[in-house]
């Protein structure tokens, strides 16, 4: 199964597979080569794929929470507090708690 790119920064997805020998058994996990999110561990490599590319396929704007540093997600209003600068300028292109994709306003 093809991995669908990172939803938060759009980069390149890779699948880990770390084995232990002595315990015998492996790990598998989903790793974002440039922001470097990942999910967490798990034995079965299709159910770690499965995690990654699930989205949701609703498109979100994002809003300017309170004239602060933070920016809201439209859909599930969840906030993210940004040190500077626009969501764009931190790669932040879908949202981390319901997988909307977001956009800036016009």
């Amino acid at each position: 199964t093809e991995l669908k790119p990172c939803p938060f920064c759009g980069g390149k997805a890779e699948l880990i597979t770390q084995s232990d020998n002595e315990a015998r058994y492996s790990t598998n996990f989903i790793w974002c080569s440039w922001c470097g999110c990942r999910t967490s561990d798990t034995q079965n490599p299709e159910d770690v794929i499965a995690t990654w590319n699930a989205r949701c396929n609703t498109i979100s704007t994002w809003l300017r929470h309170d004239n602060s540093n933070a920016w809201e997600c439209s859909n599930c209003h969840a906030v993210f507090e940004l040190d500077k600068g626009k969501p764009e300028d931190k790669y932040l292109n879908f949202c981390s708690v319901c997988g909307s994709k977001l956009e800036l306003p016009e």
